[in-house]
């Protein structure tokens, strides 16, 4: 299997992962329960498949990799947070009338950190640093810590901690705090990369024997569990949230699956385009879109179309705004030269 091969299918997971976050945002009114359950463990998961197969990851030092993820995480988390502000000070004034409220929001946006007392102008991508600080802890416990077996069992001491901050009524920064609520997504995406089976299950479609009761049990699962709020670390029953959201990502590369062996043209590019430039519509779609259609009052989702008719407009909005900005870019990038 070629790496442009293992990379559509990556896309493939991100592009439908990076849909359903949208879908959510945009006030979805059907499955937003089931959606919530598994769509940030996914990411988590994706992130390690990715670092599982890099092939620089068992060499690369400390310092190369902080400076990796710095460029590629925290670069894009600070632009688009100042552009949130800007688009801010236009779209939601009252935010920033008092001094100390302002305050306090520019000092958890730039200490990378959520608030569960109020909204403010980065929204989703909080996201952003909570990856960054889960792909370098597990870089550094597996940089300085080698057997295999220690290595697992403080990602088990770690994961197992969540029952402790799930009742912690703070954030900490970086977004540290969700850690161990998603370390054993990310965890096994990067084993199940390392050990090679993700190579081998990619190419095979699972029984229906298996996953059909899977689809089963998650339905009840989640209908049993709360709401999940990542953001808000609203879990509910932990193991039922960690099952759910294995179940789901079980799931969505079934489906992946299928799409590969449909191989539609149009329905391919579509995805790998979103899935290449995920954190670009991360980044978009809430700040520069839904956050101004709702302050103006334009399109509300106050019923099905309406929901439907924000949603393709998200999608089409962010396409084009990342199709202007890698254009910018690259012609910055030949100005420079």
């Amino acid at each position: 299997m070629s790496l442009r091969e293992r990379d559509s299918f990556i896309d493939f997971l991100k592009g439908i992962g990076i849909l359903l976050v949208i879908y959510n945002h945009c006030g979805s009114m059907i499955g937003a329960n089931y959606i919530a359950a598994f769509h940030i463990p996914l990411f988590f998961f994706i992130s390690g498949i990715c670092n599982g197969l890099s092939k620089s990851y068992i060499n690369i030092s400390v310092k190369s990799f902080l400076i990796k993820k710095i460029k590629s995480l925290l670069i894009p988390y600070f632009t688009f947070g100042i552009i949130d502000l800007v688009l801010y000070f236009f779209f939601s004034p009252f935010l920033f009338k008092s001094p100390d409220n302002f305050v306090r929001q520019l000092i958890f946006f730039l200490l990378g950190k959520r608030n569960f007392n109020y909204y403010y102008f980065t929204g989703a991508i909080w996201f952003i640093t909570a990856l960054f600080s889960c792909e370098l802890i597990f870089f550094l416990i597996n940089h300085f810590i080698k057997k295999i077996l220690i290595k697992l069992a403080i990602f088990i001491l770690i994961s197992f901690s969540a029952f402790y901050f799930k009742n912690y009524n703070e954030t900490l920064p970086l977004n540290i705090d969700v850690f161990p609520f998603i370390l054993p997504f990310f965890c096994f995406g990067f084993y199940f990369s390392k050990w090679n089976i993700y190579l081998k299950y990619k190419e095979t479609m699972s029984p229906i024997f298996l996953s059909l009761p899977l689809v089963f049990l998650f339905y009840f699962t989640v209908k049993k569990n709360i709401f999940v709020d990542v953001f808000s670390r609203s879990f509910g029953n932990i193991l039922l949230f960690w099952l759910n959201g294995f179940i789901g990502i079980f799931l969505i590369q079934e489906i992946c699956k299928i799409l590969v062996l449909i191989n539609d043209k149009w329905l391919n590019a579509f995805l790998s385009f979103i899935g290449c430039n995920s954190i670009f519509f991360l980044g978009i779609h809430q700040q520069w879109i839904l956050h101004p259609m709702n302050s103006l009052k334009i399109i509300l989702p106050t019923n099905k179309f309406n929901f439907v008719l924000r949603f393709v407009i998200c999608i089409a909005g962010c396409s084009v705004l990342v199709f202007l900005i890698k254009k910018i870019r690259k012609l910055i990038g030949i100005l420079a030269d």
